[in-house]
């Protein structure tokens, strides 16, 4: 979807982890992310929020970080993306991160497809 939005052809990841292969690692990076004003006052700003699809549930409202999108590398503590749903107190809760990087800008330096923890990332193409 990050893709679709932009304009091009993004490799979306999405963490997926277990406890040994990176999940704390995540976990443990993002905390402070708990706090959406938190992720704002870091770069990242409300992008959309995700359609529902039936019997699928929706992934929230998505944050990102343009500058994080823009570099084309990955990085396990530095999500592009942080999704949050809003409770019924209004509050903002952190339900999981996104990886992304632009297709193009990969490609240019990598003869592999991104991976993390042990997972290829999706090829989401535009629009």
């Amino acid at each position: 979807m990050i893709g679709a939005v932009a304009g091009a052809t993004a490799l979306v990841g999405v963490a997926g982890a277990t406890n040994g292969d990176g999940l704390e690692q995540v976990r443990d990076t993002t905390r402070r992310f708990r706090e959406v004003d938190r992720a704002i006052d870091d770069g990242y700003v409300q992008f959309f929020g995700c359609v529902h699809e039936p019997l699928q549930g929706a992934m929230g409202t998505h944050f990102v970080n343009g500058a994080l999108v823009g570099d084309p590398t990955i990085d396990a503590a530095t999500p592009e993306a942080l999704m949050y749903e809003i409770d019924e107190r209004g509050r903002y809760r952190l339900l999981g991160v996104e990886y992304v990087v632009f297709k193009d800008a990969w490609d240019a330096s990598n003869a592999a497809p991104p991976e993390l923890f042990g997972k290829t990332f999706n090829v989401v193409e535009a629009p």
